[in-house]
């Protein structure tokens, strides 16, 4: 069990952002550039279609409209298979090739191509393959705890109706959070995999995962602390409309990858 000194991350984060704030900044500001402006794009012909098709209702009979319906269903159903596409080929990949850049600037001499060393790569399938199950425990820890949280959230509404209504706004929320526990705990527990994966391209999910859960055992409360303890600048970030928020990003990239290595080096793994 490693007892991480929060302070002397952040420090030794503070140190190295010195000479080479601005080139983290252009990496983090062009990885979520390519994210937040696909999301963007993804959400722009939700909100089209679901006009167009409020429209249409107030002009065409309403016997036509299951069609419309449908294809509403349609379009709906090819953008989410778009948007798992774009995630798992595209945003997994980057946020490697962003956590490989601050690991080899931390250890050596920065260079910002380094974030496309994964698409360059003859391993970059196998990176896909590594964050897709690293992904899809994490999804099916999730469901451990939200399939008892809609059972319960059900069971109660059919028996207590009035009450539900009554005490939705302080009970739901509750039992939502208890909900995410699972989740927590497991994100925690693979809260390294990525950095792992950007060391060693062709690393094995299997390999991947347990030395991430070797290497955050006894640690993982002390990492999510050490999240929390950037709510403050995260606050500051979002009062200048959400933009101070990417200022932030260098700060809190180069602190966890600090702990990585920390972790690392704690334990002297062989990536």
């Amino acid at each position: 069990m490693t007892d991480i000194n929060r302070l002397e991350l952040k420090s030794k984060a503070k140190d190295f952002l010195r000479d080479n704030y601005w080139q983290c900044l252009a990496v983090c500001l062009a990885t979520n550039f390519v994210t937040q402006g696909f999301s963007m794009s993804i959400q722009l012909p939700v909100q089209l279609t679901s006009n167009n098709l409020s429209s249409v209702e107030t002009h065409f009979n309403a016997s036509y409209m299951p069609y419309f319906g449908l294809a509403y269903i349609g379009i709906m159903f090819g953008i989410i298979v778009l948007a798992l596409a774009f995630s798992i080929f595209l945003t997994a990949p980057l946020t490697v090739g962003l956590k490989r850049f601050f690991i080899k600037s931390i250890t050596g001499e920065p260079k910002i191509p380094v974030i496309l060393d994964v698409f360059k790569s003859t391993n970059y399938l196998n990176v896909v393959k590594v964050t897709f199950m690293k992904n899809l425990f994490l999804t099916l820890w999730t469901m451990t705890g939200l399939i008892p949280y809609i059972i319960i959230v059900t069971v109660i509404t059919i028996m207590y109706p009035s009450a539900i209504m009554r005490y939705a706004a302080a009970f739901i929320p509750f039992l939502a959070i208890i909900a995410m526990i699972p989740y927590l705990v497991k994100y925690y527990s693979y809260f390294t995999v990525e950095y792992i994966l950007a060391e060693n391209l062709h690393i094995s999910w299997r390999d991947a995962m347990n030395k991430g859960k070797e290497m955050m055992k006894g640690n993982t409360t002390s990492t999510f602390i050490l999240q929390l303890s950037f709510i403050g600048w995260l606050l500051l970030g979002a009062l200048a409309c959400g933009l101070g928020v990417i200022f932030v990003a260098p700060y809190i990239e180069a602190t966890n990858t600090q702990l990585y290595l920390t972790l690392k080096n704690k334990y002297s793994f062989e990536i």
